[in-house]
């Protein structure tokens, strides 16, 4: 819940005000409190918590039906989507996304609802790298030509070493950090993933 309000809190406060927090206060209390005593059922007994949550009234048939559903709007369509979504959208345009980019704000998530998940042993790491900077490279082409050429939203010092690319001035420094950073945090990312973690005896 930490890493949702991380991205789509401050969002929320701006639009709905500073006591929306005091709701999310509540909910990470009550969660707190719920996993503490799973995990003391569990330890006490040896079983999950949702083997105990079965036995209760009104029955396994209700409590199976009321946890699929929770499962599925929490995995089958996750509220973690559309915040990402938001992020990346926000990213793009440049501002957090409302009412007009509900629709791209819908594909997003369903974008990233039906890609692949795959385990982090199993990444293309090369590909993503390329595929990433590459990414990054069209973006800030597209951003910098948008904001110094037609919007005029900033101008490049004398200090910014530039580049010409198609009559295109664009600055060599936003082209270098999208060129070697990402390759970068990804190799430090498999680096960190294929080394052995050893196991401490307790």
């Amino acid at each position: 819940m930490g890493h949702c309000w991380s991205a789509v809190g401050p969002a929320a406060a701006v639009k709905y005000s500073s006591q929306i927090f005091l709701i999310a206060t509540v909910a990470i209390a009550l969660q707190v409190i719920f996993n503490l005593e799973a995990i003391r059922y569990t330890l006490y007994t040896g079983e999950p918590i949702l083997a105990g949550i079965m036995r209760l009234s009104p029955g396994p048939r209700v409590w199976a039906g009321f946890y699929t559903v929770l499962g599925f709007f929490q995995l089958g369509w996750p509220a973690l989507a559309g915040s990402a979504a938001a992020t990346l959208l926000g990213a793009w345009i440049g501002r957090m996304p409302g009412t007009g980019e509900q629709a791209a704000h819908a594909w997003v998530a369903t974008a990233l609802i039906l890609g692949r998940e795959r385990a982090v042993t199993q990444w293309h790491w090369r590909r993503i790298a390329v595929w990433t900077a590459l990414a990054g490279v069209a973006y800030t082409v597209f951003s910098e030509w948008t904001n110094t050429a037609i919007l005029g939203s900033w101008a490049y010092s004398e200090l910014m070493p530039t580049l010409k690319v198609g009559g295109i001035e664009l600055g060599a420094s936003p082209l270098a950090q999208w060129l070697l950073l990402p390759p970068l945090a990804l190799y430090l990312a498999r680096r960190a993933v294929s080394e052995p973690h050893p196991v401490q005896a307790a």
